[in-house]
């Protein structure tokens, strides 16, 4: 049967035009290397070495080494890839995040985990919390970088940062209401918004872990808020807040993105006080899946490029 082993002892007796030479090189007797030949030729059906007057290459025999060279080589790399593999140096990995989060992410990411693991191939999939959980528990992604739902136990979350969601509302829009200096005298000194109950708000569709929380902190003040628009973009409803257009929830993380924009009038931002908009961004995992790299390296990546 030909194998890797033979092939090379082909090579080498072709190379050497000598038997004695060839068996010399590879360390074996020259009875040996002689019998891998004669094994080669018959599984084959042909002679691929005239031995008279000298040892040369038959027709034959110069067909199957450029054949066998390549197979030789081909050997190589499938036996160097497979080891890769083994080794978690080769494959696929697949990440789970937010629109948004990718967009500040990934471009900070992706460089140090190319670096780190050249050879392995990352792709992403954006979608919100409770579709990545979804596709976690279904093994379609190996990791997502999320906020901790605590909503599968099957799901381990390790921290990486805490972060913090703000009321964020244009003086335009508080301006519009006369009794606007008590709205902001109740937000900075108690952090609740039990005194904006006519107030406008801007909020993410259901599903978004933002949206989970608005509807946390409403249920608490036992009222029904005034929605003016839905999305799934976070970065819209903050473009329209900017605007005047209504009251918004917004993550810490986007905020000096937020604030930087020239359009539109000045911002205020208030720190709430609710057990709800303190959260944790994470590396989620699926408990019994084992991705190509380890947990520990997949946040220490992250938490470098969150640097």
């Amino acid at each position: 049967m030909l194998n890797s082993q033979n092939l090379s002892y082909f090579i080498a007796v072709a190379d050497e035009r000598n038997f004695t030479k060839a068996a010399e090189k590879l360390f074996i007797s020259q009875q040996a290397l002689s019998s891998h030949i004669a094994v080669i030729e018959k599984e084959l059906d042909v002679t691929l070495f005239s031995r008279k007057p000298s040892l040369k290459l038959t027709y034959a025999g110069q067909v199957f080494y450029r054949h066998a060279q390549k197979l030789l080589k081909d050997y190589s790399e499938l036996y160097n890839e497979l080891n890769d593999v083994k080794e978690r140096k080769r494959g696929e990995l697949t990440i789970g995040m937010s629109h948004t989060r990718g967009h500040l992410l990934l471009p900070k990411m992706l460089p140090i985990f190319m670096k780190e693991y050249p050879l392995i191939e990352i792709r992403v999939l954006e979608d919100n919390v409770e579709q990545l959980e979804q596709a976690l528990i279904k093994k379609t992604i190996d990791f997502a970088i999320i906020h901790d739902t605590a909503s599968n136990p099957d799901i381990v979350y390790t921290p990486l940062l805490p972060e913090k969601i703000l009321l964020v509302v244009s003086s335009q829009l508080l301006n519009r209401y006369e009794n606007c200096q008590s709205i902001r005298k109740t937000l900075k000194e108690t952090g609740k918004i039990s005194c904006m109950e006519e107030i406008p708000f801007l909020l993410n569709k259901k599903g978004n872990i933002s949206r989970e929380i608005s509807n946390r902190i409403f249920q608490e003040e036992n009222w029904k808020p005034n929605i003016l628009l839905e999305t799934e973009n976070i970065e819209t409803i903050g473009e329209m807040c900017i605007n005047g257009i209504g009251a918004v929830f917004y993550p810490a993380f986007l905020l000096d993105g937020l604030l930087s924009q020239k359009q539109g009038g000045q911002l205020e931002v208030y720190e709430l006080d609710y057990p709800c908009t303190c959260r944790s961004i994470s590396v989620a995992q699926y408990k019994d899946h084992l991705p190509i790299i380890p947990l520990e390296n997949m946040v220490h990546i992250i938490k470098k490029a969150l640097q």
